[in-house]
């Protein structure tokens, strides 16, 4: 094998690895996430959207997305939402109705962003949130940080992995070098990981799904004092400040494998 394509041979081995936290990631999300592909067919969707709608996972994999929003939301997304999220490549707090099984309507907030370069990995994902819940808020946004996150990492991997291969080839991702800055997605570079321990592994993990401190109380079996302790250390270890700089230096260093 060639220098060149060893090291595109690694940049696919990496995609495989961050595939696996971001399906890790829509499994345990604390909120409804589904997953699209370019024609907005879902292809991936998690037990909590399901149960939201009240539908089987064999029911709406390979559906459009809008086929379960109520006729006017339809009419909306087909006509201004989804042309305006193709160009933009994101969108935040878009209102729409959805529509259940059984034919109730669940107003719904959208967080959604393009997260697929090519066919490795997705074309884009939803965050759902009830527009009346505050606290929901919390872990739609960790979840959405987390699974942004691993789009920002695997770009500049790939990115880095093709300049290594050839000085003059390029990925063609336009914008995505100003989102890397900003999001900071090599601040652990050049860091050792850290020794944790197997609870603070256990609570990363639940971290990196958006659980709130109490759910992962629940989860693992621990109080919320317990789980705060844990966060602390794991933040200290981390050298971070927040859950979601927590997560993404852990899915750098490879801290989330099963």
């Amino acid at each position: 094998m060639s220098t060149n394509a060893a090291v595109l041979d690694r940049a696919g081995t990496r995609d495989d690895v961050l595939q696996g936290y971001f399906d890790l990631i829509v499994k345990h999300a604390p909120v409804p996430v589904h997953v699209v592909d370019a024609n907005f067919k879902i292809t991936r969707v998690n037990r909590r959207w399901l149960d939201k709608l009240g539908y089987e996972r064999s029911e709406v994999l390979g559906r459009p997305s809008t086929d379960f929003l109520s006729g006017e939301s339809r009419e909306r997304a087909l006509r201004d939402v989804l042309p305006l999220f193709r160009r933009a490549g994101s969108s935040r707090s878009v209102g729409l109705n959805f529509e259940t099984k059984v034919g109730r309507v669940v107003p719904i907030l959208i967080d959604a962003q393009v997260c697929g370069i090519d066919a490795r990995l997705c074309y884009a994902f939803a965050v759902l949130r009830d527009p009346d819940d505050p606290v929901q808020y919390e872990g739609a946004s960790a979840t959405f940080e987390a699974l942004h996150g691993i789009h920002v990492i695997r770009f500049e991997a790939r990115r880095g992995a093709v300049a290594s291969a050839s000085s003059t080839d390029a990925i063609d991702d336009e914008g995505a070098g100003p989102v890397v800055e900003k999001l900071g997605a090599t601040q652990s570079r050049g860091r050792v990981p850290p020794d944790l321990t197997k609870r603070e592994h256990e609570v990363l993990k639940s971290l990196a799904s958006g659980a709130r401190n109490r759910e992962i109380a629940e989860r693992l079996s621990l109080t919320t004092r317990t789980v705060r302790f844990h966060n602390e250390s794991l933040f200290r270890k981390l050298d971070v400040q927040t859950r979601t700089q927590a997560v993404r230096i852990a899915i750098q260093q490879g801290l989330l494998k099963e």
